[in-house]
């Protein structure tokens, strides 16, 4: 897990298992204080397949 950072914000995005179907989401987490606590802010990613090792850059801008 690797927080990637834009502006004064760090979000590390991971791999979740949900506990019903068994499956990996990614999930995303914030940090305003560089990395001294984080806030889960929920699912970010959820398919009907697994989901896992999340690569996230930036596009466009965005």
């Amino acid at each position: 897990h690797s927080p990637t950072q834009r502006g004064y914000t760090l979000y590390m995005f991971f791999e979740t298992k949900n506990s019903l179907t068994m499956q990996g989401d990614i999930g995303v987490a914030l940090s305003a204080d560089k990395g001294a606590t984080w806030k889960y802010l929920g699912i970010a990613l959820d398919e009907e397949w697994h989901l896992s090792y999340p690569y996230v850059f930036n596009y466009q801008g965005q």
